[in-house]
């Protein structure tokens, strides 16, 4: 009876055992589950802690100091939504919202289109690709400031080496392009998306690797050109990458401004919210108006990631 129940025993133990190690190569059980626990404080509980402490937190403190009036020292005056109504009849403040939209929409479109343009020709295997594609990716890693203040040297009237090519083209455009209101702007864009098209170009290169071969072997046997294989083959099977890319770097042109500051500090026509936010902070030191503004930016941030979110998401759900 002994010998019975310890062989029933062991049979139990050796089926347990069994239902666990299958449970766990299925992704479920005990086993898995202390994976999953394991997996979250390591990798996201800090990312969490670290967007708590960096973003949520001082964001929740730009509130009540959005609600006085504060110079950075001293005591703080109660003003309600002064600081907000004062926003929005602020021509200054108006235009740079305004300016930050533009600035929004001709980096993201400049830097994925040229990005996108990069990551085919580096797809299908143009000359030198390797060489090119570091190059591209190079000015990604080297520090904003440093670009911009390349650029500004390059754009100086007297002594620039582009302001003095250019006016051997034509002598009128031998003048101070970054003091132009006209043209100051389309400059700091222009820099921008020369900077940072390196990044789309390895998440949508990154895309375009894992579409099979048999597809382009298949187009490459029908007889289709680049330009059709471009517009009606390689795009649309990247086309939720492609969605992902434009949203991130929307999000991220929206709170720029090493560049911009280090071009022209907001000044001749390049004035956006972030440097407006930034120069009545530490230059005027009215930091109450500066978190409203920083406030009113934040909103704004959201209904546009919303809005974009909510209409690419429907438009998914349509063609499934």
């Amino acid at each position: 009876m002994a010998a019975s129940t310890l062989s029933t025993s062991r049979r139990k133990r050796a089926q347990d055992f069994e239902l666990n190690t299958t449970q766990e190569k299925q992704g479920s059980g005990p086993g898995a589950k202390t994976v999953v626990r394991r997996l979250f404080v390591a990798f996201v509980l800090p990312a969490s802690l670290l967007t708590v402490l960096f973003l949520a937190y001082p964001f929740v403190l730009s509130i009540p100091t959005a609600l006085q009036n504060w110079a950075g020292f001293g005591d703080a005056k109660w003003v309600g939504w002064s600081n907000f109504q004062r926003f929005f009849k602020d021509p200054a403040a108006l235009a740079a919202l305004w300016r930050t939209l533009i600035y929004t929409a001709g980096e993201t479109i400049g830097t994925v289109g040229i990005g996108l343009l990069l990551a085919i020709a580096f797809y299908r295997r143009i000359p030198l690709t390797r060489t090119l594609k570091f190059f591209a990716f190079l000015p990604v890693i080297l520090p904003p400031t440093f670009i911009a203040l390349a650029w500004k040297q390059a754009l100086d009237p007297n002594f620039g080496w582009l302001t003095r090519f250019l006016a051997s083209i034509n002598p009128e455009w031998g003048r101070s392009w970054l003091d132009d209101p006209s043209a100051s702007l389309a400059i700091v864009i222009a820099v921008g998306v020369l900077q940072y098209a390196g990044i789309p170009m390895i998440l949508l290169l990154s895309a375009l690797n894992d579409i099979p071969e048999d597809v382009n072997e298949a187009a490459t046997l029908d007889g289709v050109s680049e330009w059709q294989r471009m517009i009606h083959i390689t795009i649309p099977l990247i086309r939720d990458v492609l969605i992902i890319v434009i949203g991130l770097q929307m999000v991220a042109n929206f709170k720029f401004l090493d560049s911009v500051w280090a071009l022209t500090r907001g000044a001749s026509g390049s004035d956006i919210l972030p440097t407006f936010i930034y120069r009545t902070a530490f230059s005027a030191s009215d930091f109450g108006y500066a978190s409203a503004a920083a406030i009113v930016t934040t909103i704004v941030i959201l209904a546009v990631s919303m809005t974009y979110t909510f209409f690419f998401r429907t438009n998914k759900m349509d063609r499934l």
